[in-house]
């Protein structure tokens, strides 16, 4: 966050920058459990109810407090409509299972199938890690077992699974906030620049050269559409971004608005 790029305005309050947390309209107040719970087992479509749970969940990343990557988001979603439509064509199930009422005997089957069709076993591995993370979603997190519990090989899985192990800070307990604390004090250009990292996933680049008093915009400038809105101000995000790309952060939550006005006030205080 660079201070000879940044363009002098008044700064905005922290309470300017509170909101509600939006999504689709209809569910303005509802929690996931409550959303799902008007779609019935049994009297819902199964594939609606997995679109459902798509839009609920698949930002989410499976081991980590953070959103995944837009291409991790779409490879999900498709192997799991994938996967359900194969129950049936391919696994012989006659009628498709809620997801909700996904069960062992369904990923058993597909297993088999996957290694009938010789799909090698990083892919068969990945393939768990998806139902693994849809598993999560639906508070089952013994479901989806271990890949030798269907037939896989340790010397044919581990290697891809030592790649998949969480080398993140937050998982080898390393006290982020409190490092933050201390770039903070000891350089407080570095410290705002990481925050930013930290709060809204912003790259390196991105957030050295974000302009506090300027790239913040309301939701009708983004241009997005409106049920994808999820507040009422966002970050543009463009310079330093991968092959200049444009796009926004939703300031949604008090952690993001926070690294908004600290950033501000290293401006203008520098």
């Amino acid at each position: 966050m660079s201070k000879a790029t940044v363009h002098t305005r008044t700064s905005r309050t922290a309470t300017s920058l509170v909101h509600q947390p939006r999504r689709r309209q209809e569910w303005n107040g509802l929690s996931a459990q409550e959303i799902l719970a008007r779609h019935p087992t049994g009297k819902t479509p199964p594939l609606k109810v997995l679109e459902l749970l798509i839009d609920l969940f698949n930002k989410q990343h499976t081991a980590r407090h953070k959103e995944v990557s837009f291409k991790t988001r779409q490879e999900r979603a498709d192997f799991l409509r994938r996967f359900f439509r194969d129950l049936k064509h391919k696994a012989g199930f006659k009628t498709l299972p809620d997801p909700r009422n996904l069960g062992e005997r369904h990923i058993k089957a597909m297993v088999a199938v996957w290694q009938k069709e010789k799909l090698a076993p990083a892919t068969i591995q990945t393939y768990l890690s998806f139902l693994r993370g849809l598993a999560q979603w639906l508070g089952k997190h013994g479901l989806v077992r271990q890949p030798q519990h269907y037939g896989l090989k340790p010397d044919e899985y581990e290697r891809h699974e030592a790649a998949e192990r969480d080398k993140s800070w937050s998982a080898q307990q390393i006290d982020i906030d409190g490092l933050l604390g201390k770039m903070c004090r000891f350089d407080p250009y570095v410290g705002a620049a990481m925050w930013l990292v930290r709060t809204m996933g912003l790259r390196r680049k991105e957030a050295i050269m974000f302009r506090p008093h300027v790239c913040v915009v309301a939701f009708e400038a983004t241009g997005l559409p409106l049920h994808k809105r999820k507040a009422d101000l966002y970050a543009r995000i463009k310079g330093g971004s991968k092959g200049g790309r444009e796009r926004f952060v939703a300031l949604d939550t008090p952690e993001r608005v926070a690294a908004i006005e600290h950033a501000r006030t290293v401006v203008n205080e520098g």
